[in-house]
């Protein structure tokens, strides 16, 4: 609880100084910091991040938040990069280290959600993360999934909204076109043979959403 408010309490340094935003950003590789108490951190830094309105683009550049997210939720990330695991049970911490990397595939849903199309530059990186876990996890908790299901379907979204990232160079758009081709295949993959995926109700609705703006 005192942790909480301690994350929290940066929220008034921020807005009265929104390079404080470092400050938070170190917590991240603190590796006498839980995972779970990484959780909260980086659901402050998402708050944080939304709350700079028409200042976001340039400060998600400036600080490469999105790129940090996608680095713990990739699977070149090492739970040790992040967290002293020493003493710890190794299925608390294939657990903790999923929730933390499910968070920020959440978090990265609701900052390039705030970014509209000023998100396209990471997109193509955010949907082969996202793809990378529905695919090639198969060890993975069921949260991990459902968020990556999320984010991909707000990737699809952004995409349709915005005229399939208009001001995207049009070799970048035929490869981001070609990967979402390649998701709706591996979407209805899942509904067919995707054991844990297609009989668990959030992702089944997440899947079909995704199709559905497919059509």
């Amino acid at each position: 609880m005192l942790l909480t408010k301690h994350y929290s309490s940066r929220y008034t340094i921020v807005d009265l100084n929104p390079d404080a935003y470092a400050m938070i950003i170190q917590y991240l590789y603190n590796i006498d910091i839980s995972l779970v108490n990484k959780v909260k951190i980086v659901e402050t830094l998402c708050k944080i991040t939304v709350r700079f309105g028409e200042l976001l683009p340039h400060y998600v550049d400036k600080y490469n938040i999105l790129n940090i997210l996608c680095h713990i939720c990739s699977s070149r990330s090492k739970v040790e990069d992040y967290c002293n695991t020493i003493g710890m049970e190794h299925q608390q911490i294939s657990n903790d280290w999923s929730i933390l990397r499910s968070s920020c595939l959440s978090n990265i849903n609701d900052i390039i959600l705030t970014l509209g199309i000023h998100s396209n530059r990471y997109i193509l990186q955010i949907l082969d993360i996202a793809l990378g876990v529905l695919e090639y996890e198969r060890d993975t908790i069921i949260l991990l999934k459902r968020s990556a299901l999320y984010l991909l379907h707000t990737i699809i979204f952004l995409n349709k909204t915005y005229g399939r990232y208009g001001n995207v160079k049009i070799e970048t758009r035929k490869i981001l076109m070609e990967k979402i081709r390649y998701a709706k295949v591996v979407l209805q993959n899942f509904l067919v043979n995707g054991i844990d995926v297609k009989d668990d109700m959030v992702c089944k609705y997440h899947i079909q959403s995704c199709l559905e703006l497919l059509v």
